[in-house]
């Protein structure tokens, strides 16, 4: 009876280390889990933040371009830097004839 006792207690006792075993690599798993999934959430973060600063710089890039094309700026550069004028009357448009038309 005794042997019995003993041999029972042995199998828990393996029992209750293979339970613990386990659950110690589930907590592990768990815990590593949710460390990565923070760690991902972070690198979300960096992101959007990365993505609104270049949205930002791109938006101020736009308005920069249609500074840099505007008629105002580009009469201005033309009439100080190149010594171009504006013309005293309006152009006139004379259209090429040919001689078929006489």
């Amino acid at each position: 009876m005794l042997e019995k006792i003993v041999e029972w207690v042995k199998i828990n006792r393996l029992k209750v280390f293979v339970f613990v075993f386990l659950s110690a690599i589930v907590v592990l798993l768990y815990v590593h889990n949710t460390i990565q999934i923070n760690d991902l959430l972070e690198t979300i973060t960096r992101k959007d933040k990365e993505i609104q600063e270049l949205n930002t710089r791109n938006e101020i890039l736009k308005s920069k371009i249609i500074e840099l094309q505007s008629a105002e700026r580009i009469t201005k550069i033309g009439e100080e830097k190149l010594g171009l004028k504006k013309p005293d009357k309006v152009p006139i448009i004379i259209e090429e004839t040919t001689g078929e038309d006489e």
